[in-house]
């Protein structure tokens, strides 16, 4: 008996000829490792640009070192469940992406990132 993430139905989105599913998370991994890297993320200027003058919110303020390492963090793991998706292993980028999304939504619900806190951890002056 085959496990449901590894049957057919549950696969054919990701064998289209250009393997959507690999191609997405990494594009996502490009967009999120913008914030490792700058001082802002593709996303946070996409929300100041377009989404807050619509709603009347505050610019998103530039982001600190941990902010920036749970960006790259997150921006690499994303990578790397696109490339073993496209190098064939679903359940193993499966297993990547939802850890990813786990943690990008208790960060987005609670304001608390794993990564930041990771990065607090290490590189702190005790």
């Amino acid at each position: 008996m085959v496990h449901p993430l590894l049957s057919a139905q549950c696969q054919c989105w990701a064998k289209t000829p250009y393997h959507i599913g690999g191609v997405y998370f990494l594009l996502l991994g490009v967009f999120t490792l913008t914030g490792g890297f700058t001082n802002s993320s593709i996303f946070d200027r996409l929300y100041n640009v377009l989404l807050r003058p619509l709603f009347g919110g505050s610019s998103i303020p530039p982001q600190g070192a941990p902010r920036r390492f749970g960006c790259a963090i997150g921006g690499f793991m994303y990578m790397a469940s696109g490339a073993v998706f496209l190098l064939g292993f679903p359940a193993a980028a499966y297993g990547l992406a939802a850890f990813m999304i786990v943690f990008a939504l208790i960060a987005g619900i609670t304001q608390w990132c794993f990564a930041s806190t990771l990065y607090k951890f290490f590189f702190a002056k005790k």
